[in-house]
């Protein structure tokens, strides 16, 4: 079963995938931004092994609420910033425009596109970030709305999670900045490359008229 936004407009979805067809030259010109949140229930265990008719019991340390800023290129992970608690518009300004001073580069260079969806923190200091992406010669540009499925740093989170849940017994005992530098290693070698990703950007519909203009001119 698939939970769509009722308020998805399929519209503005094509829109954005024209947007990316006519502005992107190579796909390692794309960065996409997001964060992601964990707590202990993220190193919590479901299942144990014990005697039979007996209650596996199991001690769990306190985990504080670790928010993860991150930016996803073609090649997975580049870099990444948390904090503890959660982001607001003030700390995600400072943390983005750190990353983009190290790794931004004009377009039409690889990681010279940031993208990033519509939440709130993302759009309260949206002209001080265009600003000072314009500044080193790259481009900003917003999801649809309510289309997060048009973002491979979705999916990637995802599994960067399912990291922590299943290596969670040796991540508490590790440096939070080294596990969460373990996390996208470990769990997803070579993920954001190649196929996955052009497919997670562009959609089926794109790349069927994409495939057909080339037939024709051909």
């Amino acid at each position: 079963m698939q939970r769509i936004a009722k308020e998805r407009n399929e519209a503005w979805r094509y829109a954005y995938r024209q947007w990316i067809w006519s502005h992107v030259m190579d796909w390692r010109q794309l960065m996409f931004g997001d964060e992601t949140a964990m707590d202990g229930r993220a190193l919590r265990r479901r299942r144990g092994w014990g005697v039979i008719g007996h209650r596996v019991n199991v001690i769990e340390l306190f985990h504080p609420l670790i928010s993860v800023l991150a930016l996803y290129t073609y090649t997975g992970f580049a870099c990444w910033r948390h904090v503890e608690g959660a982001f607001n518009a003030d700390t995600f300004l400072e943390a983005m425009t750190s990353m983009l001073d190290d790794i931004m580069q004009p377009w039409p260079l690889p990681n010279s596109i940031l993208i990033l969806d519509n939440c709130g923190i993302h759009h309260a200091h949206e002209t001080l970030l265009r600003e000072f992406i314009e500044l080193k010669g790259g481009m900003l540009y917003f999801l649809a709305a309510y289309s997060p499925i048009d973002s491979p740093v979705k999916s990637s989170f995802n599994a960067f999670k399912n990291c922590w849940k299943k290596y969670g017994g040796l991540l508490q005992w590790l440096d939070l900045e080294d596990a969460i530098r373990w996390s996208p290693g470990a769990e997803l070698p070579g993920h954001g490359s190649g196929r996955n990703f052009r497919y997670e950007i562009s959609g089926p519909e794109i790349q069927a008229e994409t495939r057909n203009a080339r037939s024709i001119s051909g």
